[in-house]
């Protein structure tokens, strides 16, 4: 019998296929069913090189990216 079942979620082609799946055994098996999805914040705010007098251009890039995918990890 299954307890716990645990998905991941995410911006892929298989997110809607594996949430139908985890939901049709949460139900068959009267499961717990959670949801986790990662977000890496050094992958989106690492920008590289900037041209000289573009760091706050930068900032305002990183923070921007962060807010965009904390708002769609919501």
């Amino acid at each position: 019998m299954i307890r716990r079942i645990l998905v991941g979620i995410g911006e892929t082609d298989y997110t809607a296929s594996a949430i139908r799946q985890a939901v049709e055994l949460a139900l068959v098996h009267d499961a717990e069913l959670t949801a986790v999805s990662v977000l890496d914040e050094n992958r989106l705010t690492r920008l590289g090189p900037v041209p000289i007098g573009a760091g706050s251009f930068a900032q305002d890039l990183a923070a921007t990216r962060m807010a965009k995918a904390k708002e769609q990890s919501e």
